[in-house]
């Protein structure tokens, strides 16, 4: 039996507020089917970076804080990955 790989996505409030920002100002701008393009698509992008199929580079040390940063369109966007072991692995 093949293995099932469970991803979620969890944005801290903070984050989440922003994301709502950028939402807003696409749609206000370019229209609802354009911000729900690019909030769909960023949203895809850090599937594949939780997935390690999209190169992310890690936050310069000097900073404090360990994660990693990336690009989208005309963001930057960073972040932490949370690993949660499971039993039996």
């Amino acid at each position: 039996m093949p293995a099932i790989r469970i991803q979620a996505i969890l944005t801290q409030e903070r984050a989440s507020h922003r994301l709502d920002d950028i939402s807003r100002y696409t749609r206000d701008r370019l229209g609802n089917e354009q911000a729900g393009k690019y909030i769909t698509g960023l949203f895809a992008v850090l599937d594949k970076i939780a997935a390690h199929g999209v190169a992310s580079k890690p936050i310069p040390a000097e900073f404090g804080v360990e994660g990693f940063f990336f690009r989208y369109e005309r963001h930057v966007a960073i972040g932490t990955i949370s690993r949660m072991a499971t039993s039996g692995s």
